[in-house]
């Protein structure tokens, strides 16, 4: 940019090339001057210290020259020896001439009045002296000549040195002014220029903070998907960990079908009887046995050697008992026929008769006995039966009553927050009293609510409880920021009751958190203006 202080160095650069053109010009044209210095011996030379330059072009750069006011003007300084300060050489030889008339008396020209009476020789150097200071004069007078005239070239080149001077301040003046103006016009387009970068950046600042709302509301939407994906990643990792505690059960329950296949019992093939009643979910095999093996009616246990020991014991006596009765029917036979044939005459006709009755008579106790030996032999068979059967049933009890020992008590809880009281107050041990449905009935009315297959349900308990925790939190954050921002109170009860209404109503869990959603909906809707009136509040 174009200044004063550059406009002054150019001046400056100019006037002393033109200095030294006229330093140039005067060693040119005016060479006595300078060889005249010292050049006559007796005479006094032109002192060093006189300025032979004196007359040359001014240096306007010099401070000892010009000065540059508050008005930019410049006025000259005189720092060249003026006409009264030059050395006065004619006063140094008018001295000279007044100390030789003093040396020969007043009167005397050119002391030629008492020359007869000087030596010749001196008469001669004086001549010579005199010459030579008569052409040193004539040289001086030359030289004060050439001086003033240039002197005088000197004034005018500086009154026109003036006359430019005051051109230039003009012209400074103009340009002043017009920087000025270019200054003015340039803060202006430099204030236009920030207005409209100021309103590009208001602009920019609320597109960036629409983008930045829409970012966190991507953030948010991105951790809670997160959140989802971590859950389903941990049921995916739950389902697989139990379909791998399936395959691992049936590759063990494929080995185990292998091997019950092969089984046999006393030479009897066991292990195809067994499948066919697990298929079929029948858990007595006894017609699946018979079917296959018709002529075997059951296991031969104690209570069968027993039985046969009684049996064989009974069957002794009855032997015993028949020989009893056959003998004593025989000696009450023979007395009889003894007695009839002595006192009683009977026609052979009735007594065989008799006899006959006699013989169905015992026939029917014996099959009275037989039918007590068969009722006896089938009562010993369900007696063993029922053993079996409440061997099987204490099995099964057994396997549905569990381990007592592992029965949850207050001394083996290990939460800390549950106190005896609150223990007691929850009634837990009254669980004790539910039937075995009901039981089941509950863990699967659970296990369908939480969408939790059974086998995890246990371990996710605790997830469930942490998450019903982290729930009453965030509720009340969301219920004191509809309170700060929009002055309303969310009704949590009311929104839960409605939604199991509605949940227990349709069975779908999505209309019945809608009217929660629409309502936290408006509050991301309500909290997203607010921040961006205060980031507009924060860009002013």
């Amino acid at each position: 940019m174009f200044s004063i202080e550059n406009a002054g160095k150019v001046q400056a650069l100019k006037n002393a090339q033109l200095h030294d053109r006229n330093d140039e010009n005067m060693n040119n044209h005016y060479p006595q001057v300078q060889s005249a210095t010292g050049k006559y011996p007796g005479t006094h030379a032109v002192p060093d210290s006189v300025p032979l330059k004196a007359n040359s072009a001014p240096n306007y750069g010099d401070p000892a020259f010009s000065s540059y006011n508050s008005d930019k003007n410049f006025e000259p300084v005189q720092s060249t020896p003026t006409r009264d300060q030059r050395p006065s050489y004619t006063n140094r030889t008018g001295s000279l001439g007044n100390h030789l008339h003093a040396e020969h008396g007043p009167g005397s020209t050119c002391a030629t009045d008492d020359i007869s009476s000087v030596d010749p020789g001196m008469k001669t150097k004086l001549d010579e002296l005199m010459a030579r200071m008569n052409a040193s004069m004539n040289l001086l007078k030359e030289d004060k000549n050439i001086l003033q005239k240039s002197l005088e070239e000197r004034e005018r080149e500086i009154a026109e040195y003036k006359t430019l001077l005051c051109e230039r301040d003009k012209e400074l003046d103009s340009l002043k002014q017009q920087i000025t103006e270019n200054e003015q016009t340039a803060l202006e387009s430099k204030n236009k220029a920030v207005r409209e970068m100021e309103l590009a950046y208001m602009e920019k600042n609320v597109l960036v903070q629409s983008k930045l709302d829409m970012a966190e509301m991507n953030l948010k939407q991105s951790q809670e998907n997160n959140i989802k994906l971590e859950t389903e990643l941990n049921e995916a990792r739950s389902e697989i960990r139990t379909k791998n505690e399936k395959i691992s059960k049936s590759n063990a329950r494929m080995k185990i079908l292998d091997y019950i296949e092969g089984v046999t019992l006393f030479d009897c093939k066991v292990g195809n009887i067994i499948l066919k009643s697990y298929n079929s979910q029948r858990p007595k095999i006894d017609s699946f046995f018979t079917e296959e093996y018709p002529k075997v009616h059951r296991f031969f246990t104690d209570a069968d050697q027993i039985a046969i020991y009684d049996f064989t014991a009974k069957l002794e006596s009855f032997h015993r008992l028949n020989e009893n009765i056959q003998r004593t029917i025989t000696e009450r036979f023979d007395s009889l026929s003894e007695h009839f044939d002595k006192n009683v005459t009977v026609p052979p006709e009735d007594l065989h008769k008799m006899n006959e009755e006699i013989i169905d008579k015992i026939d029917d106790k014996l099959r009275k006995y037989e039918n007590l030996f068969d009722t006896e032999t089938g009562l010993q068979r369900e007696i063993s039966d029922l053993k079996i059967a409440n061997h099987d049933l204490t099995h099964q009890l057994n396997r549905v009553v569990g381990d007592a020992a592992n029965k949850i008590r207050y001394a083996s809880l290990k939460h800390v927050h549950m106190t005896k009281e609150k223990y007691d107050e929850l009634a837990i041990d009254s669980v004790e009293q539910y039937t075995l449905t009901e039981l089941q009935n509950i863990v699967k009315r659970a296990s369908l609510e939480l969408e939790v297959p059974p086998s995890t349900l246990l371990v996710n308990l605790p997830r469930l409880n942490v998450a019903i925790e982290q729930q009453v939190i965030l509720m009340k954050f969301a219920y004191w920021t509809l309170q700060v921002f929009a002055n309303q109170e969310l009704d949590v009860l009311s929104f839960t009751e409605r939604a199991v209404e509605v949940y227990e109503t349709t069975g779908c869990m999505t209309d019945a958190l809608r009217p929660l959603e629409q309502t936290m909906q408006g509050l991301r809707t309500l909290l997203a203006l607010s921040l961006e009136d205060n980031g507009e509040c924060d860009s002013e």
